[in-house]
């Protein structure tokens, strides 16, 4: 059924290239190509190499070297390729900026035809969400209807209302199949763009409230931000109020043990130093100390997440800390693989915030290439033209803040303990 299914998505849509995807002039930043060679050079597990490799991918298209990106995914030989093209172009479709997100969603469909005889569980939730991102209904209830798993079709349906949510073509008044991260994500953000305030919204607002028990308890907290942001944008302060410390009360009941909680905090931290909100201080302090329970593997990633809004809310003297740590856990992990994933993202994480690799820290990946280890050495504080360094970039991302937004990207990452 699933093989029919594909091969009429295939062959019954002509491919054709709605826009190049193009590259800056120049090499690829040094960071990057430094963790793309690290991903490709993870052994012992093809699944881990080939989902490292996808997210040195999507972050290269986020700086806008999409024709590399691209070519990047369309190598891989797992359904990583297809999942990281089917996400930028989900991203690119949330940006408003439909014909590079069209080109992501026909490479998608292109080398889907690969994986004809076994396509692996995430493939058609995924392009079911990209093609209704792109307007392509048709194709989203095909790949939908080949969807076995009651609980997969159900969470494709749910993805598939999202993008129409987005598009106007379903009420916020409605109700979804299933009550996950990308309906609250699309729900806020219809709700939020109309900007003025009624009973019926605050209704709505409340109604969303109420669905977010229902959620995974990794998923909670990211929804009642959903809900907080419109609260803030539509001038509700009692239900933003209400939605905070909600945010705040779920973030904290994660076990610091979980692998998803240093992050999802310091999400909810961020969310609320934006807004002004002191609590945010607090907030982050507890990401920050989850770091420490976690198991090994788990830290540098963590310690990476934290460090970049550490960054954001002005402390960095100790998000430069914060990541020298995770270099040192990175580097004295026993094991070959896990030195080379986390150094990976140790390197995605300081790419995102702008901070420049030097010549120790790639000296310490060329280490790891070579599978040299150490203890963890003793953290010293960063230089004065390393902090004037950093305040520069702060100041960068403070006037770029003041410029028009774009609808923000929503790709969900509902349990991303297991699908990333």
């Amino acid at each position: 059924m699933m093989k029919k299914i594909i091969l009429s998505l295939i062959l019954g849509i002509a491919i054709t290239s709605c826009a190049k995807l193009n590259d800056p002039s120049g090499k690829l930043p040094r960071d990057l190509d430094l963790a793309l060679q690290s991903a490709k050079e993870i052994q012992g597990d093809d699944d881990v190499r080939d989902k490292e490799i996808r997210h040195v991918a999507i972050r290269l298209a986020e700086v806008r070297w999409n024709e590399t990106a691209a070519k990047i995914l369309t190598d891989l030989k797992s359904y990583h390729g297809v999942v990281g093209l089917s996400d930028l172009s989900i991203t690119s479709a949330h940006r408003n900026e439909q014909p590079i997100a069209q080109e992501f969603y026909h490479k998608a469909k292109g080398i889907a035809q690969r994986l004809v005889l076994g396509i692996p569980r995430p493939i058609p939730i995924a392009m079911a969400q990209a093609a209704a991102a792109n307007r392509d209904f048709e194709g989203a209830d095909q790949w939908r209807s080949g969807i076995a798993e009651n609980s997969d079709r159900a969470e494709a349906d749910s993805k598939i209302f999202a993008e129409k949510l987005r598009y106007g073509m379903v009420s916020s008044s409605e109700t979804p199949p299933v009550w996950e991260p990308d309906v609250f994500e699309a729900w806020s953000d219809s709700i939020s763009r109309h900007e003025k305030k009624s009973d019926d919204t605050k209704f709505e607002l409340l109604k969303m409230m109420e669905k977010i028990p229902s959620l995974f308890p990794v998923d909670q907290p990211q929804a009642y931000l959903c809900v907080y942001r419109a609260a803030l944008k539509l001038n509700l302060p009692e239900l933003s109020e209400k939605a905070a410390s909600n945010a705040i009360r779920s973030s904290t009941m994660l076990g610091s043990d979980m692998d998803d909680t240093p992050r999802i905090r310091a999400q909810v931290a961020r969310e609320l130093f934006h807004a002004g909100d002191p609590r945010a201080t607090e907030v982050l302090r507890s990401a920050r100390a989850a770091c420490d329970g976690q198991v090994g593997f788990y830290q540098p990633p963590s310690l990476g997440a934290v460090a970049e809004v550490m960054l954001e809310m002005g402390q960095q003297e100790e998000a430069l800390k914060t990541w020298d740590l995770a270099w040192n856990k990175t580097f004295s992990h026993g094991h070959p693989r896990a030195r080379m994933v986390n150094a990976v993202e140790v390197l995605l994480s300081q790419s995102r915030a702008g901070i420049k690799l030097d010549d120790k820290r790639e000296s310490t990946v060329m280490a790891i290439h070579k599978g040299e280890s150490g203890p963890i050495q003793q953290q010293t504080a960063p230089s004065q033209d390393v902090l004037n360094e950093v305040g520069a970039i702060l100041q960068q991302q403070s006037a770029s803040k003041k410029e028009p937004k774009t609808n923000k990207p929503t790709t969900s990452k509902s349990k991303a303990k297991t699908s990333n």
